[in-house]
């Protein structure tokens, strides 16, 4: 209990406004962030309890309330800062570090020594000829340290969107043309035939509060299909297929087409063969040969 002070409760709550995280805030006094849910927890209870001589009954701010009820109105003013700082980075962009090449951070150089060269500075600063200018030519805080050059850039167009549509004047508003032209047809009910009677609701109700067995036995109907004669009608169906028989034979049914049989080619005969004797008719004719020898009819002489 060494950090339950007022001193410190109030710190807790000057820092949640600024900063609203308790492990950060709890890390300030030296504390863990589960110990001030326990001190939340002690709080409600006194609250409960309505015990005001609990530590956690403190004034903040020049109210006096619980513990628990000033960090509830540490984010209420959280929130409020938050959204004045979204505003003035609307309204004035955000100053961000320029950075080089190298991201490095660049510095702001003094104007006067823009461009002037390192014996000119050191003439103007009285300084010795060996004596290095580099750190005179950047511009110092209080502190003597170099102030990094900075530039402004604009938060994104749609942030900027939602922090304007807080204004109604702001809200996009999309105009859509619901105008129709056709013709609506409607279907006159049905009406009963002329002569037709009036269905008896009773007797209807009464029919279908039977299970179908009753139903059937009260109006002497049917659980199966009959003819005029009273006999079961069997349907009729066409005998099943039977694909063993040629051309499907027996189920009524066209013969479907001659399955397709390629035509027998005639077996090729060998051609004659040449002879080299004389023609018939030279040997009928008795003709003469090439060397002016007769040749008797229905043959030749051989030599």
């Amino acid at each position: 209990m060494a950090h339950l002070t007022t001193a410190n409760l109030t710190k807790i709550l000057d820092g949640l406004v600024s900063r609203p995280s308790w492990k950060v805030i709890m890390r300030s006094i030296g504390a863990s962030e589960s110990l001030a849910f326990h001190w939340r927890s002690q709080s409600i209870k006194a609250e409960k309890d309505n015990d005001r001589s609990s530590p956690f009954f403190l004034e903040w701010r020049g109210t006096w309330d619980y513990f628990h009820c000033h960090a509830g109105r540490a984010r209420s003013e959280n929130i409020i800062t938050y959204e004045a700082q979204i505003r003035d980075q609307a309204l004035n962009g955000i100053e961000v570090p320029v950075l080089g090449p190298d991201q490095r951070p660049i510095y702001r150089e003094r104007p006067e020594y823009i461009g002037a060269s390192d014996d000119a500075i050191r003439r103007a600063e009285g300084l010795e000829p060996w004596e290095d200018v580099r750190r005179l030519r950047l511009e110092l805080d209080a502190k003597g340290r170099p102030i990094p050059l900075t530039k402004v850039e604009q938060i994104p167009a749609p942030l900027r969107l939602r922090v304007l549509e807080q204004d109604r004047n702001y809200i996009e508003r999309k105009a859509h043309d619901v105008n129709v032209q056709g013709e609506i047809t409607v279907q006159k009910p049905l009406a009963r035939l002329p002569g037709e009677a009036r269905p008896d609701l009773e007797r209807l109700k009464q029919l279908a509060a039977m299970t179908p067995e009753q139903r059937r036995a009260a109006l002497g109907a049917s659980g199966v299909p009959l003819d005029k004669n009273g006999r079961r009608a069997m349907p009729l169906l066409a005998p099943p297929l039977n694909r063993d028989l040629p051309d499907d034979a027996g189920h009524g049914l066209k013969p479907g087409p001659a399955p397709f049989v390629r035509p027998q080619q005639p077996t090729p005969q060998e051609p004659p063969r040449p002879s080299y004797a004389r023609p018939q008719k030279a040997l009928d004719t008795g003709e003469r040969t090439g060397d002016g020898r007769d040749i008797p009819p229905g043959g030749f002489r051989v030599a």
